[in-house]
């Protein structure tokens, strides 16, 4: 019955994002199929291409290019098939850690409820790409495929520039529980992160370097930060209660008996 309801719940969340797909969103999405039409004809990212982020998202991007036939309407929509694996994952998550199929199918459907998830689910902006590769390296994390675990964590980093602190969090966190484990997932993440930068390395280091780096160092402040963060609290307040018991909870298994 649980599998029936998450697949119902499922497939009337793309019904929806679908029809929303429809309208114009201001959103990177169509820059990033642009890149993608770009370097599939032979152009080089960061040298040919002006790209303030990491490279994965845009290569990957060639991909969904050819999986959509070059449709922007359809170039929007593997953003929610992002979300509904991510919501699969998470599910196989908490079953397997709370050994109960109705935790994994309510954290399901918290997590494609959640403002930022329901906004960002009706285009393609690397967001939803990058909290599934992290939600898949965790999958790994706990089924204990620590190589694999750190392959996944090299390709979130890959994918968005701040996947780095998230990222390094979690490997603090075995870093101080299991020391031992670091190796393997740092191996994977050097492995993946050293093929996803490599056409950047040898083409266009010092185009990379300015382009991301020195572009975040120097543009204009943009979108007002303590706006962005009241609205997040006004439209996802669940979610800001639950990272606040989660980090009282982080301290708690870190650093008490």
């Amino acid at each position: 019955m649980i599998y029936i309801l998450l697949l119902t719940v499922g497939i009337i969340f793309f019904l929806i994002q679908l029809d929303i797909s429809k309208y114009f969103v201001f959103t990177d999405s169509n820059v990033y199929l642009y890149y993608a039409d770009q370097i599939s004809k032979g152009a080089t990212l960061y040298k040919d291409l002006y790209m303030t982020n990491f490279p994965l998202v845009p290569y990957v991007s060639v991909l969904y290019k050819y999986i959509t036939f070059g449709s922007l309407h359809g170039y929007y929509m593997t953003g929610c098939i992002e979300a509904l694996l991510s919501a699969a994952i998470l599910f196989l998550c908490l079953k397997k850690t709370h050994k109960n199929n109705f935790f994994g199918f309510i954290g399901a459907i918290f997590y494609l409820s959640t403002f930022l998830v329901f906004s960002s689910a009706n285009h393609q902006n690397g967001i939803l790409f990058a909290v599934l590769l992290f939600n898949i390296a965790y999958l790994c994390f706990l089924y204990k495929r620590y190589i694999l675990t750190g392959i996944f964590l090299g390709l979130a980093l890959s994918a968005k520039a701040y996947m780095p602190p998230i990222i390094a969090g979690f490997l603090v966190f075995v870093f101080i529980k299991e020391r031992r484990l670091t190796l393997p997932l740092l191996t994977g993440m050097t492995g993946a992160i050293a093929i996803i930068f490599l056409p950047t390395v040898l083409y266009a280091y010092n185009d990379f370097v300015s382009q991301v780096f020195g572009y975040s160092l120097t543009r204009p402040a943009g979108f007002d930060k303590w706006n962005m963060i009241t609205s997040f609290i006004t439209l996802d307040p669940i979610v800001v209660g639950l990272l606040f018991y989660s980090l009282i909870r982080w301290r708690k298994l870190m650093f008490l008996p």
